[in-house]
Order: C-alpha cells, then structure tokens, then sequence
C-alpha cells in the first residue's frame, strides 16, 4: 500500500528504498518522503523515466514523478562565472531517477531554481511535461523544486566550488589571467597627462636638444683646433731640407 500511495505522489522508489527510508519509524508517507529528500536516489529510486527519453522519439514524460538534481548550468553564461547578469539567464539540470539521466532546460525562470542549487536536491514533475530532441522543457506549472540534501552529493560539490574559486585567486596573484568583468562594468583607465606635464616634457626636450647643440659646437671646435694644430707642424722652412 506504501509503495501505490508514494507513486501517486510522484515517490517512485523501490521496495528496498522504502524499506530503508522506512528504518525505525512508522510506516507513514510523511517520514517516509522526509528521509527519501535526503538520500540519493540511485540508492532507493526504481526506474520510472521512459528508456528513450533522451533521444528523439521521446515526446513527453507524464507526471507525477519526482527526480534527483545531478548538475544544474546556466548555459547562457561562461562556466566561470555563471552568476553573471550579462544575458538573460538559461539554466539546463541534469536529472536522475536513480537509474537513467536525462536534461531539461527552463523555459521560463524557473522560481527558486538557480545554479547554487546543490546536487542531490529533489524535483517534482507534474503534468504531461514536453520532450523536444532528448530536452525536457520546464516551466513553473511543470516543475516545482521540493528540496532535500543529500550530504555526500552537497559536500563534494560545496569543496569543489571552494577550490575553483582558491585557484581563480591564486592564479590572479602568481600573474594568471585577469578576473572576470561583467559587462556593463567601466573599467579603470589610465589617467591621461595633463597639460601641465606636456609643458614639463617640452621644456625637457628643449634642454636636451640645447645641450646637444653646445655640446656639438665644442666638438667642432676641437676638431679645428687639431686640424690647425697639425697644418702648422707640416710647413717647410729653408727651401724644404727642414720642417
């Protein structure tokens, strides 16, 4: 009776995963769905999805049925900052009955869903939801985010979000790239030279080419001291026997 009562809920667990949420308590649907929220489904979910839901032939998934959070992306954003509010946002979620994976991608913004949604969190499907080429289509009337965590799934993602953003900082200061700048953001400019200082280096240059030319006419007037110098020397005395 549990398992016939938990399907029409959308619960589609097996036998031994009832068993297992089942544990001390009374067999109650309630305790039953609160620890289900909290386990991951590949562990207590039985195979509901249809075989071809990620292919072409596939044209709709009839509800209820509720399915596990693998990934969620916005794929209107780049991987590294997928927050960014440059483009309207898209997410695609990856989704599990504990057995077969398919993707659904929102239609419309999807109300609490977001990309630091945690795996393992759990989703209603309601309705006939549409299929189109292997891609669930979603949108607020036939999807709703129920919640759960499933601590293992939470914590491996929560330490890998933490060590990406370790390495983007520390890739910053050993001379990585540059960090992201949302678009719409001015960036810093260098402060342009003031007339004031194009005065200053004017008169620099001034003095350089000044000193140049004195510099330039002392050697010249060495170079005529010396040609003289040695004209002197080479002239004749007596009929050309001695210089």
């Amino acid at each position: 009776m549990a398992g016939a009562t938990l399907d029409a809920k959308g619960w589609h667990l097996s036998t031994e995963g009832i068993e297992q949420c089942v544990g001390d308590n009374a067999r109650k649907d309630e305790k039953i769905i609160d620890v289900a929220k909290d386990t991951d489904f590949k562990e207590i979910g039985r195979k509901w999805l249809p075989e071809d839901v990620s292919k072409v032939s596939c044209e709709y998934v009839e509800g209820p049925g509720v399915l596990q959070i693998q990934k969620i992306r916005n794929v209107a954003a780049p991987k590294d900052n997928e927050e960014s509010q440059g483009a309207p946002r898209l997410l695609k979620l990856t989704l599990t009955d504990g057995h077969l994976n398919c993707n659904g991608v929102e239609t419309e913004k999807l109300d609490k869903f977001g990309v630091n949604v945690p795996p393992g969190t759990k989703v209603l499907l309601k309705g006939t939801v549409a299929v189109e080429h292997g891609i669930l289509l979603l949108n607020n009337k036939n999807c709703h985010l129920i919640g759960g965590r499933v601590e293992k799934m939470a914590e491996n993602w929560e330490l890998k979000k933490m060590l990406s953003k370790q390495s983007k900082l520390r890739g910053v200061t050993e001379g990585g790239p540059p960090p992201f700048v949302p678009f719409g953001h001015k960036i810093q400019q260098v402060k342009p030279a003031t007339q004031k200082d194009n005065f200053k280096s004017l008169a620099t240059k001034k003095e350089e080419k000044k000193e140049e030319g004195e510099f330039e006419q002392q050697r010249q007037a060495t170079i005529a001291e010396a040609l003289q110098a040695k004209e002197e020397k080479t002239k004749t005395f007596g009929g050309g026997q001695k210089q």
